[in-house]
């Protein structure tokens, strides 16, 4: 064999060598992929459904998040992959309390207090601008909030109750133009109005709370009702509050 047909022979066999290589790198990058299509699959599976409902509440941050995104896909259905991804969900956006009691009602000032820090003696610097807002699913459920939070409503800072139900939107933007806010109360929809137009303010936001585990007497929990939920993620999905959950600024916390 001359000297030339063996440097053909040695380059064609480097040639496949290499070749192999980056078949090999490829092949591993396939295999990752589909572990982790899997491995969220598996987590999705076990977030469906009731059962989420149910405890939701311990839950981490990044099975949160998850869960987030899979309703803003079905919120946004004709939305195209580059613009869900601007909504896409941080585990960031979502804080994990250190709460090992109770979550019935008589039981949320300490949890304000003790799993989010929250001042009881906290005074609002402008006009209806509160420190914390609780989204719940209807209009009685946000009135029994507001009134295991009466002790919470002082000279400085009122407790808002804030749904449709029986209440012009109009009184409702009357009533935070000239009232500060420590807790906002309210239905989705009510605040989302309120939000855009501007009337109740969220430049001192520090957390957006959802009543999750209550039950109404038809046995339907918050993401039962699409109404509800749909709201939610079109509250938090556009500005000012996406940016300030970008920011940091806001954190969803489940209750």
């Amino acid at each position: 064999m001359s000297v030339l047909e063996k440097s053909a022979k040695s380059e064609d066999e480097n040639s496949t060598f290499e070749d192999l290589e980056i078949d090999e790198i490829i092949l591993e990058k396939k295999r990752r992929k589909k572990e982790r299509k899997r491995a969220y699959k598996s987590r999705m599976r076990s977030i469906e459904g009731s059962d989420m409902v149910e405890s939701n509440c311990f839950f981490n941050p990044a099975i949160q998040a998850d869960y987030f995104e899979k309703k803003i896909r079905e919120v946004y259905i004709d939305y195209s992959s580059i613009e869900l991804e601007d909504m896409r969900m941080s585990e960031k956006y979502f804080f994990e309390p250190q709460w090992t009691e109770n979550w019935g009602l008589e039981y949320l000032p300490k949890f304000l207090e003790i799993g989010l820090g929250y001042d009881p003696g906290y005074i609002p610097d402008a006009f209806g601008s509160p420190h914390t807002i609780i989204l719940a699913m209807a209009a009685l459920r946000v009135a029994d909030i507001t009134r295991s939070l009466r002790s919470y409503k002082t000279k400085e800072g009122d407790v808002a109750k804030l749904f449709a139900k029986h209440i012009k939107l109009k009184d409702h933007v009357n009533y935070l133009s000239r009232t500060r806010l420590t807790i906002a109360v309210g239905t989705p929809g009510r605040i989302l109005d309120l939000v855009d137009c501007d009337s109740l303010k969220v430049d001192f936001l520090n957390w957006i709370i959802l009543d999750t585990t209550y039950s109404d007497v038809k046995k339907r929990k918050f993401w039962d009702m699409p109404e509800c939920w749909k709201t939610m993620i079109k509250l938090i999905t556009t500005d000012p509050l996406k940016t300030m959950l970008k920011k940091g600024n806001v954190k969803i916390v489940y209750y």
